[in-house]
């Protein structure tokens, strides 16, 4: 069962993954990631608090200067459940599937109802 959140946090999250987000990882483990400008960290902080994860920063390339955050492990294994659930249609969705089909031994499973779906969308 995913982590149960109120509406305000529940869109909250959403709406940085769908803006922002990146389903990553390296060829070990999959992770949730966002990046954001080093002068607002503060979403970051909160969606760290919601979710758990750790901030990373801030860098610099160039001019930019950015912090990180990530997600990785069993955090990340229960988020999977939320965005599953809640991740609205959009890009970023089929991203998300593309992902876990990806990662497919790393994560939790896909639900067998979304299977057919998660293919379908990824392609």
């Amino acid at each position: 069962m995913y982590m149960a959140l109120n509406d305000f946090d529940l869109g909250y999250v959403m709406g940085l993954m769908v803006g922002e987000g990146s389903f990553s990882g390296d060829k070990e483990q999959p992770a949730l990631q966002l990046r954001l400008k080093d002068d607002d960290p503060e979403p970051l902080k909160r969606l760290s608090r919601i979710l758990g994860g750790s901030i990373y920063g801030p860098y610099q390339h160039s001019e930019r200067r950015y912090y990180v955050w990530m997600l990785r492990g069993a955090a990340l294994w229960k988020a999977t459940e939320l965005f599953n659930t809640y991740l609205p249609s959009s890009r970023k969705r089929q991203q998300f599937y593309q992902w876990w089909l990806k990662y497919a031994k790393k994560l939790p499973p896909l639900p067998p109802e979304l299977q057919a779906q998660a293919l379908e969308e990824s392609q």
